[in-house]
């Protein structure tokens, strides 16, 4: 989305009870900030109409959700270190000065342990990516965190995905003066990229793609519309875009499209997770036909949002979706208040 932290759920809520409308508030979850505008609705229902989440040949496209919830939180984020094989769950939890990060460990992807508090530089990087070609001898990850001091992408440059050293300079200076929402960086065999939002709250709000030739140390735009998306206006945008590399090297961006109506916690539901894939490393998207995941499809947990869709493989050649949602709480008190009645959770999918 448009992201919704603790803070605007109690806004969303807000919403609900009084029927105006709210700004979202930054997310300082991800990289970005990201603010969108929630309006209420009047009877439940899916919101939009994008294709079914149907069955298709590729099974990499095939999602079935699953019963299980996986964390209590928003903003998800999963990794695998390249060396260990070992799966990382990241979530945050709470809002403001309360918000911490956690992760979950797994050897699967399917059980994860117990959660930990996530402490940056001492645990393995929540965005770090290996870069394609190694650097004096040594194998290089980088990640990159957008900061509004340089209005510019800054990068960082690690041996092992954990220890991270600023580098010189600005890797990535976005053109224009339109505000920014979620981004998140890939490394395809040859290319490294960054996809982001731009122009958000606008008309011309959609995902725009970066790529670096130089290893990730430097990033020009390359694609104002990679992924075709020219409804904003009379459909709603994509948004929230995560791009993975799959095995095949094949690199697939993973969107969220709520329409035009932003999703409200018992007055209206919104959601679907669609898919754009890459054959040529990252360079040109083509839209994967139907949809991923759809809000409909999460009745066992009576979600009413799907938010922040990110992806990894299994060792069992299938792929899982981790995801936030915002939940009826089936503990809440008869007379709990509207910020009882609904939380954040984190649920997951996996294809066939």
């Amino acid at each position: 989305m448009k992201t919704i932290t603790p803070m605007l759920l109690s806004l969303v809520l807000a919403v609900v009870a009084c029927g105006d409308s709210a700004g979202i508030l930054p997310d300082t979850g991800n990289p970005l900030p990201d603010a969108g505008i929630q309006s209420a609705g009047n009877q439940p229902d899916s919101g939009v109409n994008d294709n079914d989440a149907s069955e298709s040949d590729d099974p990499s496209l095939s999602f079935t959700a699953d019963d299980e919830i996986r964390a209590d939180g928003w903003g998800p984020m999963v990794q695998r270190d390249s060396q260990t094989g070992t799966f990382y769950l990241y979530y945050n939890r709470g809002g403001g000065e309360d918000q911490i990060k956690y992760y979950k460990t797994s050897t699967d992807g399917l059980n994860f342990s117990e959660e930990k508090v996530y402490v940056d530089n001492e645990v393995y990087s929540v965005d770090g990516r290996l870069m394609p070609e190694m650097e004096n001898g040594q194998t290089v990850y980088r990640r990159y965190l957008y900061q509004p001091n340089v209005k510019g992408f800054k990068s960082y440059v690690s041996t092992d995905n954990i220890k991270f050293t600023e580098e010189e300079g600005v890797a990535f200076d976005p053109p224009g003066e339109s505000p920014l929402g979620i981004a998140h960086s890939f490394a395809s065999s040859s290319l490294v990229g960054i996809v982001y939002i731009d122009g958000l709250d606008t008309d011309e709000s959609r995902v725009k793609l970066a790529l670096s030739t130089d290893n990730g140390r430097t990033f020009a735009l390359a694609d104002e519309n990679p992924l075709q998306d020219d409804n904003g206006a009379t459909e709603g945008p994509q948004v929230d875009p995560f791009p993975y590399v799959l095995p095949d090297g094949r690199v697939r961006v993973l969107t969220m499209h709520e329409g035009t109506k932003t999703p409200t916690p018992g007055k209206y539901k919104a959601g679907t997770v669609n898919t754009s894939t890459s054959t040529d490393g990252g360079k040109t998207f083509t839209k994967d036909e139907g949809a991923r995941l759809l809000v409909d499809d999460l009745g066992a947990h009576d979600a009413w949002t799907i938010n922040d869709p990110v992806m990894i493989a299994l060792d069992d050649g299938r792929y899982r979706i981790f995801f936030a949602a915002i939940v009826k709480n089936p503990d809440a008190a008869p007379d709990a208040d509207m910020m009882g009645k609904y939380h954040f959770q984190i649920l997951s999918a996996t294809s066939k």
